[in-house]
């Protein structure tokens, strides 16, 4: 049974040419959304991981936010760099962004400090981020995920420009849309052996 899984993990590719269409309607995009952030494992089930889907206008206001930081915070060679990219990642179809809650997190943190809780979170939101992006592709959407919360500064416009509370620390951005290109061929280093040890046979 988990040949279907695996083959949708295969597939699931970095795609940054996309397209202003989305292959499925926003409610379908919320629903994606509300089963993948019920059912992506927390440790202690804290449920810290939180989601903010950007159609439309907000898609757009997100990555001008971007644009205004790089030029406003990186050198000019940076921005003239990134600057083709910023305007790819505009022309796809909406945003999911991903964050972190530290207050959800705090009382755990507080009652174990002996526990590692900010690397797991950092872990439940990868696994969010995945199961999303997976699940947008077995849709027909591409998408491609970015870490633009580097930037200095731009977290904190995100939280103002949409109102979010404080305690919301972001830590990506999954931009997606229709395919408008394919994907780069993949290469692949050596597995067995290498990347995966087996003990015990």
């Amino acid at each position: 049974m988990a040949s279907q899984y695996l083959k949708s993990t295969a597939s699931r590719r970095s795609i940054y040419a996309l397209s202003k269409e989305s292959t499925i309607s926003n409610a379908r995009l919320q629903e994606i959304l509300t089963e993948t952030i019920k059912h992506s494992p927390s440790s202690f089930n804290n449920q810290a991981g939180r989601a903010v889907l950007l159609l439309g206008d907000s898609h757009n206001k997100l990555w001008e936010l971007a644009e205004e930081t790089v030029k406003s915070k990186l050198p000019p060679q940076a921005y003239e760099g990134l600057k083709p990219k910023l305007y790819g990642y505009k022309n796809g179809y909406g945003t999911v962004m991903f964050f972190e809650d530290g207050q959800t997190l705090k009382p755990y943190k507080d009652s174990h400090p002996e526990m590692p809780f900010d690397q797991w979170s950092e872990h439940s939101v990868g696994m969010l981020q995945i199961h999303t992006w997976d699940a947008l592709e077995l849709e027909g959407l591409g998408a491609n995920l970015q870490h633009y919360n580097y930037l200095p500064g731009f977290k904190d416009l995100v939280r103002q420009q949409w109102n979010l509370p404080e305690s919301w620390d972001l830590k990506g951005q999954l931009v997606f849309g229709k395919p408008a290109g394919q994907p780069k061929e993949k290469a692949f280093d050596q597995v067995e052996g290498k990347r995966l040890l087996v003990f015990g046979e």
